[in-house]
């Protein structure tokens, strides 16, 4: 896609990470569960070093890759976080959709700013360390809510925006404008881009995170308008799986 005269991309795509082993094992607790075996493996894997899951996340990755080449064409650079799981699903979405011609004239960059939200020391603990350690936590969560409030050694959602936003401003609005951008990022690092490129209000944000969170190797698309001279939303949560 060639350059045009515009601050904005040609095309950007938010994709999330497929199924990852954590999401698996910890289901739909808030934390660990405790005195699960699966749950002990994978208690000292670091976040960034959390795989996707084999078969099934790599079957998502797979069919998106096929959907996102057919749907949108070849993109002119593809993010990703850096952290395992996000590395995985570029690397087998792009092998799947595209050529190796096509795939060598791609640049991929990796950039700690797409990185998920750090929940700090909570994130090696199961449910029985967390209500013993920190009994006042799910009060906190209530209290302060759950834009604001910053879990303990970690950031909140909040931070996360200041996170997001410089690579908003400086890589996609000044670096690759007018270009076709993917992003393989994570659910809550997706979540707030979509609040700052629609300029929503925190009420609107909540309210996609509890009705329609991004799912695993979700599609999320903005296309630039000539007419608003803004990226405006094509796609929302979208799979191909």
């Amino acid at each position: 896609m060639t350059g045009t005269l515009t601050n904005r991309p040609e095309l950007l795509l938010l994709i999330r990470h497929a199924q990852s082993l954590r999401q698996v094992v910890r289901g739909n607790h808030l934390f660990l569960p405790a005195d699960d075996e699966a749950a002990i493996r994978i208690k000292g894997i670091p976040d960034h070093r959390v795989p996707i899951t084999d078969p099934y996340g790599v079957e998502q990755a797979r069919l998106t890759g096929i959907g996102v080449a057919h749907d949108f064409g070849v993109p002119d650079v593809v993010y990703d976080s850096e952290y395992v799981r996000t590395e995985q699903s570029r690397e087998t979405s792009l092998a799947a959709g595209y050529t190796s011609e096509q795939i060598a004239r791609i640049k991929v960059r990796h950039n700690h700013m797409l990185r998920e939200r750090d929940v700090g020391y909570t994130f090696f603990m199961d449910e029985n360390e967390v209500n013993a350690t920190y009994p006042f936590l799910r009060d906190q969560i209530k209290l302060q809510g759950y834009f604001y409030f910053r879990p303990p050694g970690g950031k909140s959602n909040a931070d996360l925006c200041d996170q997001v936003y410089p690579f908003i401003g400086h890589h996609l609005f000044q670096v690759r404008a007018g270009k076709a951008v993917h992003c393989y990022s994570h659910g809550g690092t997706i979540g707030v881009m979509n609040l700052l490129l629609n300029k929503w209000r925190i009420e609107q944000w909540e309210h996609m995170i509890h009705t329609d969170p991004p799912k695993n190797c979700s599609v999320t698309a903005y296309r630039y308008s000539p007419t608003t001279r803004r990226l405006e939303l094509e796609c929302y949560n979208k799979v191909y799986w």
